[in-house]
């Protein structure tokens, strides 16, 4: 009896170790398989109510037999797990059968975060339909990887048309959205404007103020897969609505951007109202204060033809205390992320303008996790992709 044929294709930290001790089961996933006594498509359908996507395991083969063979095909078998039992059940079976997996608990267990998995269906009559409604019930389930909760470049998404941002190459704010499209692994491709007024080119011409954002402002983000008025892409501008359609969109679920509780858990049954009023209070705070005031020290700084020291002394005043208020906050941390339980979409948000503190002006030694956080954004794999994809777009 086989199980369904369904592809995990893991990319990253999966291990296949000796039964662990217990204490290792706060870091360890435990997969939900189809019943092996199921027809292949209610096993299927299954998987897709849970949001969980295994590979088929033959539950016959040997462990030798297995390595032997399909693992050097780069199959990954895992051990069936009854769906319907409790945790601490799950965790006996697992160890019996010395498989562990680790944690993808998609709200970034403290030492293995969140990556994301492509997700390939094939029954055994291969039957190709079945890929793209696997996707739609699916949508883009997480799966791990060692350092960085997106998938590389090389495994994002082939089910969707390429979204378009449009950016600056200065700007902070267009980071931040190329950050999320690296984490949620989606396509896209960049289009850099000037400050001009020109047609082709310019944020103030008439092609971008008529058709993309009447603001003259960017981010703006554009979506062929979800399209309005007859097959128009939405499209959204301002950093926040940008990164609220996108984890509306894309991560609806949270698993990847949405707000967590302290111990990195996800979902409506395992977040308080403390911990979605804190998200979102760390989120406005950037978007409507810290942004704003950083925005305004460059201003009075580089750009502003008089020099105006009162008011380039004001904004650094308050650049300076919310910097105060995040040391406080990363100290909750140690500086790993902005909110307990991992690395979030807040954390986006504020690492655009962290990065411009030289810029800036603003001297970071008071401020020393801050700093830490910092440097720790700036290597995560998906901002790099990110900084590196929007400096490509503008040579």
């Amino acid at each position: 009896m086989k199980f369904s044929a369904v592809t995990l294709l893991a990319l990253g930290a999966i291990g296949v170790t000796a039964a662990p001790a217990a204490e290792d089961y706060a870091n360890t996933i435990y997969i939900k398989s189809a019943n092996t006594y199921k027809r292949d498509a209610e096993a299927v359908s299954d998987l897709a109510k849970d949001g969980i996507v295994i590979k088929a395991v033959n539950s016959y083969k040997r462990e030798p037999e297995a390595e032997a063979s399909d693992l050097v095909k780069d199959t990954i078998y895992i051990k069936a797990v009854n769906a319907y039992k409790r945790e601490a059940e799950v965790a006996s079976d697992l160890a019996k059968d010395g498989i562990v997996i680790k944690a993808v608990n998609s709200r970034f267990i403290k030492d293995i975060l969140q990556a994301r998995i492509a997700v390939r269906y094939k029954t055994p009559y291969g039957n190709k339909n079945n890929l793209q409604q696997l996707h739609q019930r699916l949508g883009n389930p997480p799966s791990p990887s060692k350092n960085t909760a997106a998938m590389s470049p090389s495994t994002q998404r082939t089910d969707l048309k390429p979204l378009t941002l449009h950016a600056h190459s200065g700007g902070p704010n267009p980071f931040k959205i190329a950050s999320a499209l690296e984490y949620l692994s989606l396509p896209y491709t960049v289009k850099v404007w000037d400050f001009s007024d020109d047609p082709a080119t310019g944020l103030k011409g008439p092609t971008f103020l008529t058709t993309i954002s009447e603001n003259g402002r960017v981010p703006a983000l554009e979506d062929p897969n979800v399209t309005v008025d007859g097959g128009k892409p939405v499209i959204s501008w301002e950093s926040g609505a940008c990164m609220n359609y996108l984890r509306r969109v894309y991560d609806g679920d949270g698993k990847i951007l949405g707000p967590r509780n302290a111990k990195g858990e996800t979902g409506s049954d395992k977040l308080s109202e403390q911990d979605r009023v804190d998200f979102e209070k760390w989120e406005y705070l950037l978007l409507t204060t810290v942004g704003p005031m950083m925005g305004q020290t460059n201003w009075f700084r580089h750009y502003n033809g008089t020099p105006n020291e009162n008011a380039l002394n004001r904004y650094v005043g308050q650049v300076n205390h919310y910097c105060g208020l995040l040391e406080k906050q990363l100290a909750k941390t140690d500086g790993a992320s902005i909110l307990p339980g991992g690395v979030t979409a807040v954390d986006l948000h504020y690492e655009g303008w962290i990065h411009q503190a030289a810029f800036s002006g603003i001297d970071m030694q008071p401020y020393p996790l801050l700093a830490k956080w910092a440097k720790m954004m700036t290597e995560l794999e998906p901002v790099k992709a990110a900084y590196a994809k929007i400096k490509a777009a503008a040579k």
